[in-house]
């Protein structure tokens, strides 16, 4: 939890600084290397449109090669940037997956289709 409010604590003293305008360079390359896993999903998403035909596995493979890329460039040391990056772009799968279903729901409530529920496991009964 604790986590998560110093989190919100930099992105609010980002905000200020580029209000301010006085933003240096490794502070932004700070911000940018937090935004991976939105960046991460939205140039896919880019190479996707521009790419309507390529294969599911590309795209999958894609997501942390460009999370690397991207961390390479803004971490403090190449290697260490690259892997960061590519963990975060790979956890920008997750926040793709997120927004596709959350447009799924949307749709299939809009339409007044009844939502799938996840069904708790019943259990068995051990025979001894």
């Amino acid at each position: 939890m604790f986590g998560d409010l110093k989190l919100a604590w930099e992105l609010w003293g980002y905000w200020r600084q580029i209000k301010e305008g006085t933003m240096n360079t490794e502070t932004m390359m700070q911000l940018v290397t937090l935004l991976i896993p939105i960046l991460a999903p939205l140039i896919t998403a880019g190479v996707k449109k521009l790419l309507p035909r390529i294969p599911k596995l590309v795209v999958v493979i894609l997501q942390p090669i460009l999370g690397a890329i991207i961390g390479a460039f803004t971490g403090i040391d190449v290697i260490t940037g690259a892997e960061v990056g590519m963990i975060l772009g790979g956890s920008g799968i997750a926040v793709r997956e997120t927004v596709d279903q959350s447009k799924k729901l949307i749709v299939a409530v809009g339409a007044g289709m009844e939502i799938p529920r996840i069904q708790p496991a019943q259990p068995t009964s051990a025979k001894v």
